[in-house]
């Protein structure tokens, strides 16, 4: 199992040959060893986290979802993740097929599923990526398989379909009942698929188990030193949906988000700085003391940072942008982790880091370690995802 997750993460991450270094405050490093963790965590890579219908959901080779609806409604923590599977593909691999992308728009969930078989070295291997489209029906998911056959020429090899990814749009408000409405409507899904008859990679969008339609977004959209063939994520911001080869990214009400961290000829990469555009598409550069960022997320008062050695954050400022220089977590946040965090996620934007149960909001990262487990500083057991619940006011593991 951790072979077929180090050969997964090599296609969407490559080989992390950056030497970064770490820095933990020693007090909490000290609160952390007084807080009992859960042993219930999901392992493995975990790329994304996804709102669909009633759920948010998010994959480690199989599919979990839970409810979209904030801990200070339900009462719930730890332990509500349900296993939801992966779809069934119905092409050649000898292994059981595996999902670590997902995306949604306002009427389907989408999988990109793999199928592998043992290589010459002894390795398992991903032999083809199939696309799904689902739909919820009660508890579970009724899954198709997207024709993308006029665009690959009937091909699914591995290397055809680059990513899977929506423009992030959840507008999110908090009702009096302390419950969360989500609207979807104007969130849309797209892969980066590869047409063997051009030669080229494009950005498609996709609507249900139909045919994905090519799109050519302008090229003011394309976030600066994208290009369409390079695109891995996209985020809604002023009524326009913007893509990126970037890693991190995020937007608020003022400015979105984004950072130099990507991958390019099996090398990635990952910035310290954060780059701010406006509305009218001018960027400020912040440089921030973070180290090499990979994830984003905002809150109303900071941004999240999944960083190459743990959790951060930076305040924001009244303007919307934010401050350089990072501020300690008032709990075990900064020192819970200390690898590689790839998705860091925020159920309502509009609360605030940390905060409690009337301020604050559920939050989600998840760790992954790279190169030898036995020289990481984090175990395997340690690997997989963590949630901030206000009501507990610490992070902790978080599973099924």
């Amino acid at each position: 199992m951790k072979k077929t997750i180090a050969k997964i993460s090599a296609i969407f991450l490559a080989a992390l040959s950056i030497a970064f270094t770490s820095c933990h405050d020693d007090l909490f490093g000290m609160i952390e060893k007084e807080v009992a963790l859960d042993k219930s965590i999901l392992q493995g890579d975990i790329m994304n986290m996804v709102v669909y219908k009633e759920w948010i959901l998010t994959a480690n080779g199989s599919i979990y979802a839970k409810t979209n609806q904030p801990s200070t409604y339900t009462n719930l923590y730890n332990h509500q993740w349900v296993n939801i599977g992966t779809p069934e593909a119905a092409i050649k691999g000898n292994q059981s097929p595996t999902t670590y992308l997902i995306a949604s728009d306002e009427n389907y969930l989408y999988a990109l599923t793999y199928t592998w078989d043992e290589n010459d070295d002894g390795d398992n291997a991903p032999t083809s990526a199939i696309l799904f489209s689902g739909e919820k029906q009660q508890n579970t998911i009724k899954w198709t398989i997207v024709d993308t056959t006029a665009i690959t020429n009937s091909q699914y090899d591995y290397l055809l379909i680059k990513a899977l990814y929506d423009n992030q749009y959840d507008n999110v408000t908090e009702n009096p009942d302390k419950s969360y409405t989500h609207d979807l409507s104007k969130r849309k899904a797209y892969a980066t698929i590869f047409n063997p008859s051009s030669g080229k990679y494009g950005i498609y969008e996709l609507n249900g188990s139909s045919a994905p339609t090519k799109i050519e977004p302008p090229s003011e959209n394309l976030l600066p030193g994208t290009t369409e063939g390079e695109t891995i994520k996209a985020i809604y911001f002023n009524d326009e949906t913007f893509f990126s080869k970037y890693y991190g990214l995020t937007a608020g009400d003022k400015f979105l988000y984004f950072t130099y961290s990507y991958t390019y000829k099996e090398q990635s990469y990952g910035g310290s700085q954060i780059f701010c555009m406006a509305k009218d598409k001018t960027v400020t550069t912040v440089a921030t003391d973070a180290g090499s960022i990979f994830s984003i997320a905002k809150t109303s008062d900071f941004i999240l940072l999944g960083t190459a050695s743990g959790l951060k954050r930076v305040p924001l400022l009244e303007s919307g942008l934010p401050y350089g220089n990072r501020l300690s977590f008032q709990n075990n946040g900064g020192s819970i982790i200390s690898e590689y965090v790839y998705m860091v996620y925020v159920l309502n934007p509009n609360k605030k880091e940390s905060g409690d149960i009337s301020s604050g909001t559920d939050e989600y990262c998840a760790s992954t370690i790279y190169g030898s487990i036995g020289s990481s500083s984090d175990s395997w057991d340690d690997t997989g995802l963590y949630a901030y619940y206000p009501a507990k006011l610490i992070w902790n593991k978080d599973g099924n």
